[in-house]
Order: C-alpha cells, then structure tokens, then sequence
C-alpha cells in the first residue's frame, strides 16, 4: 500500500490511479463528515464530490505528506461550512413544494439510527470526528489519531469519552422513549 506522500506526488501529477487511491482510502471519512450536515443521500453526494474536487485540486499545497488526513478533514469541514451557509441561504429565499418522503426502513430501525445520529451530534467536534473516523469508518487507530493530532494515548483518553457520553446519552434517550 502506497504512503500518502507517494500517492500525494502521483496525483499532483495527474496520475488517475493515485487520485482514485486517495478517494478510496479517504471517502467513508468524507462522507461522515458530509452526513453530519445533511442526512439527505443525493446532497451527500454531492457534497462529497466538491470536498475531493477541492482536494484533488489543492494536493500541491500538503506540506506535511503524513497528516493527508488531517488536511483532508480541514478542507471537508470548510466545504460543509460554505455547504451550510448556502443551504442557510437558499432556505431563506425558497419553500419546499413537497415533505421530504417517507423512509421505507422499519420505523424502529429509524428511530435507532436517528436516535444514534442524535447522540453523536451532541459530541464536540473532536469526539465525533474520532467517533466517525475510528468505528464508522473503520480507520486504524493511527490514521484516527494523526487526523485528529493526537498522542496515541491522547486519541485512546479521547474515544474513551466520547463512548461513555454516547452511553449516557443513548440511555437517556432509549429511557425517555421507554415511558411514551
């Protein structure tokens, strides 16, 4: 498996192959991060297309081949920023003409991941991302810890806390829907 400087030279020179490495390795992360902005699939994907344009098209300016995935983050928290911004934008001067469409998963199913996607929006920033990157994204540990800038030990103390808060908060939640 090819290094992130290695794939960061390949692709700066325009070989497809490197830059399709650098979307496998790194689209379930973008993807989390895009769906902490919207849960709609089609603005997901859209959104993670103008992320890996910006970062393909700004792979030049990596000054430090081995946080890839730190500058990756940075630039998919900016494009959900302007994301956000313009949604805020368009909300203002359009109404919807139709709700949203009914899922047609099992309403308990719903309910858990929307329980779940609540949870861990209330984390901080750091809690989530580490959340995001290391269980629904299954990255190793280290490539978690080095996004986020951590310690080994700083990264473990951080997932630690972020499972206990989304304990509590699950129980909480599972425990008000228990007396409806």
């Amino acid at each position: 498996m090819p290094d992130d400087a290695d794939l960061i030279r390949r692709a700066v020179l325009r070989d497809r192959s490197a830059a399709g490495e650098i979307y496998d390795r790194f689209a379930p992360l973008v993807r989390a991060i895009a769906r902490e902005a919207t849960s709609h699939p089609h603005e997901v994907d859209e959104l993670v297309q103008e992320i890996f344009l910006r970062v393909l098209s700004r792979l030049s300016q990596v000054r430090q081949p081995e946080a890839l995935a730190g500058w990756i983050v940075q630039v998919s928290r900016s494009q959900v920023a302007d994301f956000e911004r313009l949604r805020g934008r368009r909300r203002l001067r359009e109404s919807p003409l139709s709700e949203d469409p009914v899922e047609s998963q099992p309403v308990e199913l719903a309910d858990t991941r929307a329980q779940v996607r609540s949870a861990i929006a209330q984390l901080d920033d750091n809690e989530r991302l580490a959340v995001h990157l290391y269980y629904l994204c299954d990255q190793p540990a280290e490539v978690a810890r080095q996004a986020l800038g951590l310690s080994p030990s700083g990264f473990y103390k951080l997932i630690e806390r972020a499972r206990a808060r989304l304990r509590r908060l699950l129980s909480v939640s599972v425990g008000s829907n228990s007396h409806e």
